[in-house]
């Protein structure tokens, strides 16, 4: 899958297309699995720098979840928080990602947990169940 994806990259890279930092940080999922995960969060943090300056907000949505993602993995609480907070007022405010609304909620929730906070958890968690 990782070669895969790897080569999927380059075609995209070489044609120019904006997907190429969504096969990025896909492809950090894939290597948190086989454990490689420091090369994974730099991936992520890739993605995300190339999806700010493409400008297009749904590929920043996207990378950031991943990003979030792997800073969870990385027992960086504080630094999940941060992007998923990030995200959720992309998406709230610029109605971004949308379909990504349920992943990025459960990792803010998720990411308060994590870092103590049990009543923000709840309260992310039960405001994502009534919105979705």
């Amino acid at each position: 899958a990782a070669e895969c994806l790897a080569r999927a990259r380059e075609i995209a890279n070489a044609r120019g297309e904006l997907i190429e930092c969504q096969m990025i940080s896909e492809a950090a999922t894939i290597e948190e699995l086989t454990g490689i995960p420091q090369q994974a969060l730099a991936r992520c943090r890739e993605a995300v720098e190339m999806a700010e300056r493409s400008g297009d907000l749904f590929n920043r949505v996207l990378t950031t979840i991943h990003l979030a993602q792997a800073q969870l993995m990385h027992g960086d609480a504080a630094g999940a928080l941060e992007s998923l907070l990030r995200v959720d007022r992309l998406q709230r405010e610029r109605g971004v990602a949308g379909n990504h609304l349920n992943l990025s909620q459960a990792l803010l929730a998720e990411s308060h947990l994590a870092a103590g906070d049990a009543a923000s958890a709840r309260a992310v968690a039960n405001s994502a169940v009534v919105e979705l």
